[in-house]
């Protein structure tokens, strides 16, 4: 990767330096970033003809969907995964099944989900005094 955020004013003249004939471009991806923040990293940094990639840090995604998503949804040619800090031992390459079987598979039970006793909070419905106020 260059190091630079996406929308560093130097990243472009850092991309020039790779324009080479030879040499073919790998956007890495942190897989357990935010959707939203990988939509922009591959707006960002694309290049001309098909785009290649890796998923990285997949061993601390919580989540796979959004990194799958960035990649089918931008056509992106993924070349491989890693998993942990030991490059080549936990480098692999991309198996279509097997991250897809990942992004199914939640380790456990998110932080987000509700509690039975909330869910009437979710589903109750506004009481007449309340329908026109609201506070933040």
């Amino acid at each position: 990767t260059t190091g630079l955020a996406p929308h560093d004013p130097r990243k472009n003249d850092m991309l020039d330096v790779l324009n080479l004939p030879d040499v073919n471009r790998l956007l890495v991806l942190n897989a357990g970033g935010h959707g939203d923040m990988l939509d922009d990293v591959v707006s960002s940094f694309r290049s001309e003809g098909s785009q290649q990639a890796v998923l990285s840090k997949l061993d601390e995604a919580a989540k796979l969907g959004p990194a799958l998503d960035a990649v089918i949804r931008h056509q992106l040619v993924l070349r491989g995964v890693t998993m942990g800090q030991n490059v080549p031992e936990d480098w692999a390459a991309a198996d279509a099944v097997q991250l897809v079987s990942q992004s199914m598979r939640a380790p456990a039970k998110s932080a987000y989900d509700p509690k039975p006793a909330e869910l009437g909070f979710f589903f109750a419905q506004a009481t007449p005094g309340y329908a026109k106020r609201l506070d933040a």
